[in-house]
């Protein structure tokens, strides 16, 4: 098994990309390509941005906060995220909502809000250990979806006086599900913290099965020769840290893509530069990076011009 920990998010992110594709990796086929397979693989985040800048890989920030939002709020309709990823709608059994959805699933889906159940019982029980947030129902073992959740619970609980959250995956896409998946319950850990009135603390994630496909092969490689792990701590230091407190305040315009009612000055000109760049894609002009380099969410869009402009197609 391989175990990290002590590191900022993306240099792990890059010592795991380091191992898919340093050639000692089984090559094992699946049902959509074959993969590079690292196996099980626990990774422990305690300090360092969980949205993470890294040009060769260039994530797409609004995605990552959109997709938080749409989560912390218990949706499951597709709408908002297709608004950003038109062929989202890929993993839909209905061309309306998505089966998997861990927003849905943690409030709705088992008739019973568990982020809710968790937050109170904390609040009477600090030390309670039974704080386990289901994602993955036993009619998922046979039924015949899109989309079959990947992450499949969420243990929560008080360690230190900071609210310690560990995540068990079955399958994780190292290339294009990890970094998402490292923001997207750190926001939800951040949540839960709040409401308890303490920090956050580690953030762990355990995978039985991280995969790199072997089709994002040349691109993990040439991130990795283009990107210096002394260049990823500079970034690091330079910029402002994430204001969780401002996507949660707004998490609920965010995930129905109301941008214009973000309550935040920087997330709501953070989303007003997004729609200029996606309009400007859109009717085929090249766009002009511009960006406060000390903003994390602006250089991030920056690095995402840099890399998707006119006529390429974006992913995720």
């Amino acid at each position: 098994m391989i175990v990290l920990s002590g590191n900022i998010p993306s240099i792990a992110y890059l010592r795991l990309l380091e191992v898919a594709t340093d050639g000692f990796c089984d090559v094992t086929p699946s049902r959509v390509g074959d993969t590079f397979d690292l196996g099980c693989v626990c990774v422990e985040l305690d300090h360092g941005q969980r949205l993470f800048p890294i040009p060769s890989r260039a994530l797409n920030p609004a995605f990552a906060l959109v997709e938080a939002c749409w989560v912390v709020c218990g949706r499951n309709d597709l709408s908002t995220l297709q608004d950003i990823l038109p062929h989202y709608g890929i993993f839909s059994d209905d061309e309306h909502t998505l089966n998997g959805a861990y927003g849905h699933r943690m409030k709705t889906f088992f008739g019973i809000d568990q982020i809710n159940a968790v937050i109170d019982t904390l609040r009477r029980d600090p030390y309670s250990r039974r704080q386990v947030i289901s994602l993955y129902a036993p009619s998922d073992l046979t039924k015949a979806s899109k989309d079959i959740p990947c992450n499949t619970q969420m243990i929560v609980r008080i360690a230190e006086d900071r609210l310690e959250i560990t995540v068990i995956n079955r399958s994780n896409d190292l290339w294009l599900g990890v970094p998402y998946n490292w923001f997207v319950f750190s926001v939800i850990q951040e949540l839960i913290a709040r409401e308890l009135n303490i920090k956050p603390g580690i953030q762990r994630h355990f995978s039985t099965g991280m995969h790199l496909y072997c089709k994002d092969a040349d691109s993990a490689r040439n991130l990795l020769k283009n990107t210096a792990e002394s260049d990823l701590h500079l970034v690091e230091d330079s910029v402002s840290g994430f204001d969780y407190g401002s996507l949660l305040e707004s998490a609920e315009e965010i995930s129905v893509g109301s941008y214009g009612k973000i309550k935040d000055k920087n997330l709501q000109a953070f989303f007003s530069l997004y729609d200029e760049y996606r309009k400007k894609r859109r009717s085929g002009q090249r766009v002009i990076e511009k960006c406060e380099s000390s903003d994390l969410l602006q250089l991030m869009l920056a690095q995402w011009i840099s890399a998707f402009q006119p006529n390429r197609k974006a992913g995720p």
